[in-house]
């Protein structure tokens, strides 16, 4: 009896850390794609990278986007998560896969259908249909074209045990609608991109109610910043009235930051341009 005792001790010290959340998942006792840290009262940051990284090899794996395929959802060269356990791929979700008939390397896209889905493509009207119900896609950035690759995949059943996947930037895609890809077996999946660990953001811009007694920065030139996370990022605040086009109006402000961070200061330019007017109307009175 105390042998066996011995031995069980043994065994359970002989258990890896990712056997021991293994056994946890499995009894129900942690989440599948939740990560768990014990409190610990002198982090040690090393400490916390390494069972991050254990973390990753239990739940799915880490990718390196590649490509223009999935802008603006995902950038090239950003990082994300995929959650691999328990998954079941749905309509929306974007994923990691592979297709050796394409290409050795894993590729992320969008399922567009599942399994026994029907899916229609319209590139006149820019819409694509799933069993008669046209896809609300706000992520694409612009209007679908007819493919360099043709248009033979416009109306299919997806079949048994497979899905339908398109990427977000549909004209700069090799997806389903590619021949080398087609539909793609669900067992070809890596998983779910859960997690992007990663995000850019150069703008924040607050529009608000125009208020007749307030004062504006017509021009830009003041430099506010919000704090997130601790890293000042620069804002604006844009008054706007009923019938004021937004899209040119955000366009506008994006493509001053833009220029500021090429070095070129469109507020500070006109200012100067101003001082020096009035400078040289002084210096003759």
């Amino acid at each position: 009896m105390e042998q066996s005792k011995t031995d069980n001790t043994a065994a359970a010290a002989r258990m890896s850390e990712s056997d021991v959340i293994r056994a946890k998942i499995n009894s129900g006792e942690l989440e599948v794609g939740t990560v768990y840290e014990e409190p610990d009262p002198t982090p040690d940051p090393d400490h916390m990278v390494l069972r991050t990284e254990k973390l990753v090899k239990i739940y799915g794996s880490r990718k390196v986007v590649d490509g223009p395929s999935m802008k603006d959802t995902l950038q090239h060269g950003d990082i994300v998560l995929t959650r691999r356990l328990g998954y079941t791929p749905r309509q929306g979700d974007v994923v990691v896969l592979t297709k050796e008939s394409f290409r050795s390397d894993s590729i992320i896209k969008r399922v567009i259908a599942t399994e026994g889905q029907r899916v229609d493509i319209d590139y006149a009207a820019n819409t694509v249909t799933v069993d008669g119900e046209v896809l609300s896609e706000p992520y694409l950035p612009e209007p679908m074209r007819v493919p360099g690759y043709g248009d033979t995949v416009n109306h299919l059943t997806v079949p048994e045990g497979c899905i339908f996947v398109m990427g977000d930037n549909r004209n700069h895609s090799s997806d389903s609608r590619y021949p080398d890809i087609g539909v793609v077996d669900v067992r070809r999946l890596f998983g779910m991109s859960a997690i992007k660990l990663e995000a850019s953001i150069d703008l924040v811009i607050n529009l608000e109610a125009w208020k007749d007694d307030a004062t504006y920065d017509r021009l830009g030139a003041e430099n506010l910043y919000t704090s997130i996370l601790d890293v000042p990022v620069p804002t604006l605040t844009i008054p706007v009235k009923p019938g004021r086009n937004l899209a040119v109006i955000l366009e506008v402000a994006a493509i001053n930051v833009r220029q500021r961070k090429l070095g070129y200061n469109a507020a500070q330019e006109f200012t100067d341009q101003v001082n020096k007017h009035f400078a040289a109307l002084e210096g003759n009175e």
